[in-house]
């Protein structure tokens, strides 16, 4: 019975992290996905964004493949993917109503 207790408990641990896990690599793209929006908005010329871009995705762990990879793989799941933007649009506005 004791042996029961102590796997169960393993077994809920490991799946409260992995749920963590994938929610803080879900909440990662999402932040950067609000960022490069924000660096968009703030530079309208191409040119100029897409450094910043790069730097984005750089810093948050990202290459452009990858975070390209982790979009189609959200986009799959449509409900997923309309919560990321929402999120991902929630961040935006923040930044711009500080801004102002």
């Amino acid at each position: 019975m004791l042996f029961k207790k102590i796997l169960f408990t393993i077994l809920l641990s490991c799946a409260m992290l992995s749920c963590d896990s994938t929610e803080t690599e879900r909440m990662k793209f999402t932040k950067t996905y609000a960022d490069i929006l924000y660096a968009r908005e703030r530079n309208h010329d191409t040119a100029k964004a897409n450094p910043e871009v790069r730097e984005i995705l750089k810093r948050n762990g990202f290459t452009e493949e990858s975070f390209r990879q982790k979009f189609m793989q959200y986009a799959k799941n449509s409900g997923e993917m309309r919560a990321i933007f929402d999120s991902a649009n929630a961040i935006f506005q923040r930044r711009l109503e500080k801004k102002q």
